[in-house]
């Protein structure tokens, strides 16, 4: 069975792939190890030979996958995918039937900046508002509260959102301030705290949650609950880096992905980039944090490494 943080990755014989190259769509695919009931499943097949020869597919129903080609030249607000994960994450994002997606990977691999450029675009595009929101958990499990802080709600918020204007920025350019002044005062761009969505709908928008592995399920399923018509909610994390006093197994996201009616649902997705580019030094910082919670693991006789390919030989 696939790894519950695909997309998976599998070695074939070249005539799966011609399959794929003869026709978009294809039934009944003989993969055994390919877990027939998950929809919406991205899976990427590469040749036992040519290792330039290479499919993407996308799971569509139990019998039914997709020929899925990434687009070089596919740009969101200026942004282009730099992989094949960060492709499939905006082929997520732009399929209308899929309502969420989850946007899975350690720092720097671009999930947040895929999804603000498209949140962007769909609202150029459609008019729908965009709404912001991540928890409010302090680096080293510190449960922030808005009371001691002075100002009011966004002035004390501001903080925990600071990095959505940093990519904002990033992705409008030395414009970007008054746009986004304009966008605030005119509600189409809107920071909003978990805590205080319960009694909300929130429809006709893009929901972006970031940090999610740091949501309880009880917050998740508050906020996930509240998407009305015409929303899509997209939620993203990376599972290394909960600040919260419990386990991975306890948080809402591992929860939530870890569902079999997640799994087997049209209307979901998730993704778990790889690639990162922050920086080497990111990277190597990501590499030690690895071999120190396998070292854990080991000593408890439990092994979890980060995920990193997912690739089988079938």
């Amino acid at each position: 069975m696939q790894n519950i943080f695909g997309p998976g990755e599998f070695f074939v014989e070249d005539s799966v792939i011609d399959k794929f190259y003869n026709d978009t769509t294809v039934k009944n695919l003989d993969i055994d190890e390919l877990n027939k009931d998950y929809i919406n499943q991205y899976t990427i097949l590469r040749s036992q030979t040519d290792t330039k020869k290479t499919v993407v597919i996308k799971s569509i129903d139990r019998s039914l996958y997709k020929n899925v080609v990434p687009k070089t030249d596919l740009v969101v607000s200026g942004v282009s995918p730099r992989d094949v994960k960060q492709f499939m994450l905006l082929e997520s994002l732009q399929d209308s039937n899929t309502l969420m997606t989850i946007g899975l990977g350690q720092a720097g691999t671009g999930k947040s900046t895929i999804a603000m450029a498209y949140a962007l675009e769909d609202h150029f595009n459609t008019k729908r508002k965009i709404h912001l929101s991540k928890p409010t958990s302090l680096v080293g499990g510190t449960k922030s509260t808005f009371g001691p802080v002075p100002g009011d709600m966004g002035e004390k918020y501001a903080p925990h959102i600071q990095h959505f204007y940093c990519i904002l920025e990033d992705i409008l350019g030395s414009k970007s301030k008054n746009y986004l002044d304009v966008m605030k005062r005119d509600g189409k761009i809107n920071f909003t705290p978990i805590e205080y969505a319960r009694g909300f709908t929130f429809k006709n928008c893009i929901f972006i949650v970031d940090e999610v592995q740091n949501l309880t399920w009880h917050e998740l399923k508050t906020i996930s609950s509240r998407m009305g018509e015409n929303s899509k909610l997209i939620l993203l994390g990376d599972l290394a880096q909960i600040d919260r006093k419990y386990s991975l197994q306890d948080s809402g996201i591992y929860n939530m992905i870890s569902s079999d009616k997640f799994k087997k649902s049209s209307l979901t997705s998730c993704i778990y980039l790889t690639e990162q580019y922050r920086s080497p030094l990111a990277t190597l910082i990501a590499d030690i944090d690895d071999d120190k919670r396998t070292r854990e693991n080991k000593s408890k006789g439990t092994v979890r490494k980060r995920n990193t390919s997912n690739t089988k030989t079938v």
